[in-house]
């Protein structure tokens, strides 16, 4: 899976109209990484 920006972070964010800081936003990024890891990772069941 392609690494998660900070670019695409703030899309998301943007998209679900939420502000964040750009630490929060930094924390969110490792936070929907390890996310979407753990998806991937259940797909391969």
């Amino acid at each position: 899976m392609s690494e998660i920006t900070p670019d695409d972070v703030e899309h998301i964010a943007n998209l679900a109209r939420l502000e964040f800081s750009r630490q929060e936003l930094d924390q969110f990024q490792g936070n929907l990484k390890r996310i979407l890891d753990y998806i991937s990772k259940l797909n391969q069941l």
